[in-house]
């Protein structure tokens, strides 16, 4: 609160110019209405409080007889200069000494209050209510409101009504300097997504035993500005008065936590310039009585906080010397593993994206990929857009590919680590957040247990590979140029490509793509594709985006904890041996490739695909793979009986397990 008036900056300014250049300076406050006799005939407003948790406070005063306004010029000119907007003389009175002590006012006009009588409650859930800019909202019953006797006139600490402000016809007030609940004000702020000045300083706590001063003060102004008798007598409604705090501070442990001595004569004088009373002091530590105005000052460490910020940061000597101890971090380092994965996809083009962890559910709403009964909801969303956690990394990369098209950038390649989040289902459970037990009670289950948390990093890529230029034509992003970057990732996380296979995706969201499972596990170690044409309509995108999401948790802890082995270059010649197959449409290179490399472990390095042929000559259903295996003996050279045995098994076993025929 010390920044968000001018005499909070006030204050800080006397105590730094007080504690660094030795100044006894005072802050000078404004000048109030000292008087405040009932002059005027009739009856004033009546106050009653229901919620007094929530309203620990309300101070209010009745004015007749005002002259609302224009205001004058001086006073436009400073709501101008810190960026408000002048509205009348009454209103500008108000946000004045707002601006001036951090003290929300508000003004109702005295003849639109039923009954002469302000009552401080809730309202039922669902009420309508109007506020101030003409929007008709719904309340909580958790919103604390200002009403008259008939119905609501203000959001409580919130925003005003349209029916109950102060306007040039107004002439008669209800001045009300109230103290709320700041937990209460905040959520009704989130709820209703309303962030005004009062809110702004009612959700960070106010001082509750300035409401008098600040109601003093705004009726000096108002009566210099606007006329105005007061009616009747000021009413201030404090039935439990918050009474200062009281925190013991030890000096060995303040200059420890500071990180040297400092001179306590600088302590003292930063303390009182601070308006903290020094209750009592010994050899070893002092008492302090903290005003109500700093609500965030409870603490031995917070009064620390305090005394640095005005004795100086900069004021702290750094020593000669630097102590460290020595610290083993775990294998693998996540971090490193990390950092060598995004240089890796920096250095070949591609920008990192950070999205917010919340998204909205509309993404979810009969989605078969992440059904929307997974998804965790926010119990007070900021709005609409980000009232969920994220499941998948999906829709806010495509959120930025859209984006970025609308500024023409068509051609973009993107990566991002993040986290999707989903609610868990476990045994014996109905729900997400529930668990029968065994004699049929019903008990919360743990947030490890009802919730899931996973890292991913995803990878997007649409438009152009390469940039146009005069030597070469521009190639258009792939798969297979995904699918590059991916098993480069896998690799370089040394994940055992023997004991993984592709098989073609579950996911409903791609047109086209495969889905990396781990043999013995089943684990889903990642999918990659091309996304279908109804998830890129709605999200509005009209050129083919290529996805690929990988589990990097599930990476990291199949990441083998020993150390790599090297050894020296072969000294043997490899040999390669090509094979053309006839092979059904259906089957995969990767199946051939599995096949292969399981049915020959020793002499067997690798095996490519390097042509693909249908068309004449070849039967309906069917296609010609031409691949190449590369032989290699580290201890000998191959000899053609060995070479002819080894390529004899392979064939065999590709037609045993793929109906495969060489092509003649």
């Amino acid at each position: 609160m010390d920044a968000i008036s001018h005499i909070g900056v006030a204050r800080d300014v006397v105590a730094v110019r007080n504690t660094r250049e030795g100044k006894q300076l005072k802050i000078k406050w404004p000048e109030v209405a000292a008087d405040l006799t009932p002059k005027a005939a009739g009856e004033p407003i009546k106050v009653t409080v229901e919620e007094p948790d929530l309203c620990p406070r309300y101070t209010g005063i009745t004015l007749r007889n005002v002259k609302v306004g224009e205001s004058p010029e001086w006073l436009q000119n400073r709501l101008r200069t810190v960026g408000l907007r002048p509205i009348n003389n009454v209103v500008d009175v108000t946000n004045f000494v707002m601006m001036e002590v951090g003290q929300p006012l508000h003004a109702f006009d005295a003849d639109q209050i039923a009954g002469g009588h302000v009552i401080v409650k809730r309202l039922p859930h669902g009420t309508k209510f109007v506020t101030l800019d003409g929007v008709e909202r719904t309340l909580d019953a958790r919103d604390l409101m200002i009403c008259n006797e008939n119905e609501g006139m203000c959001i409580a600490g919130v925003f005003g009504g349209l029916k109950s402000g102060t306007t040039m016809e107004t002439k008669n007030v209800f001045l009300e300097s109230a103290f709320f609940n700041p937990v209460s004000i905040r959520k009704t702020s989130q709820r209703h997504t309303l962030k005004t000045d009062a809110s702004y300083r009612y959700e960070r706590t106010c001082d509750p035993n300035i409401t008098e001063w600040a109601l003093r003060r705004a009726v000096k102004l108002i009566q210099e500005l606007a006329g105005g008798e007061i009616c009747g007598q000021m009413v201030d409604l404090y039935p439990k008065p918050i009474e200062k705090p009281v925190v013991e501070v030890n000096f060995r442990r303040m200059f420890d936590l500071v990180g040297q001595d400092i001179p306590l004569e600088a302590v003292r004088t930063a303390l009182t310039s601070l308006d903290i009373e020094i209750v009592s002091e010994t050899a070893e530590g002092m008492t302090l009585k903290v005003p109500t105005c700093k609500a965030d000052v409870t603490r031995e460490c917070d009064i620390v906080e305090e005394i640095m910020r005005i004795y100086g940061y900069n004021n702290i000597h750094i020593g000669d010397t630097v102590n460290s101890c020595l610290s083993y971090g775990k294998k693998p380092n996540p971090r490193k593993l990390k950092n060598a994965v995004s240089d890796y996809l920096t250095d070949n083009g591609f920008s990192e994206i950070m999205n917010n962890s919340l998204t909205k559910s509309e993404y979810y709403d009969e989605n078969p990929d992440f059904p929307a009964d997974r998804c965790i909801p926010i119990i007070n969303p900021l709005s609409k857009e980000l009232n969920v956690m994220r499941q998948t990394l999906l829709y806010s990369g495509l959120e930025c590919i859209a984006r970025n098209i609308n500024f023409r950038i068509l051609d973009q390649k993107l990566y991002e680590f993040g986290r999707g989040y989903q609610k868990a289902l476990t045994e014996k459970t109905e729900s997400p957040e529930i668990r029968i037990d065994s004699d049929n009670s019903v008990r919360d289950l743990p947030v490890t247990k009802r919730f899931s948390e996973t890292e991913h990093v995803s990878i997007f890529m649409t438009g152009n590979m390469t940039p146009e230029s005069w030597k070469m034509k521009p190639a258009e992003t792939d798969f297979f140029y995904l699918k590059a970057y991916v098993m480069d990732i896998l690799h370089r996380m040394r994940v055992n490509m023997g004991r993984v296979e592709m098989v073609p995706t579950q996911y409903k969201f791609f047109a086209e793509g495969l889905d990396i499972i781990q043999r013995d596990s089943k684990k889903l170690l990642g999918t990659l594709g091309r996304i279908g044409r109804e998830t890129l309509k709605k999200m509005d995108i009209k050129q083919p985006v290529f996805y690929a999401d990988l589990n990097w948790t599930l990476l990291l802890k199949q990441y083998p904890t020993k150390e790599v082995l090297y050894q020296e270059v072969a000294k043997f010649p490899e040999v390669r041996r090509d094979l053309a197959l006839i092979l059904r449409k259906d089957v995969t290179f990767a199946q051939v490739e599995q096949a292969a490399l399981q049915c020959e472990k020793k002499l067997l390095k690798s095996v490519s695909l390097f042509d693909v042929y249908e068309g004449k000559g070849i039967t309906e259903g069917f296609k010609s793979y031409a691949v190449s295996f590369i032989l290699q003996d580290k201890d000998k050279t191959l000899n053609d009986k060995q070479i002819e045995s080894t390529m004899a098994k392979i064939q065999k076993t590709l037609e045993t397990q793929l109906g495969a025929k060489i092509r003649g």
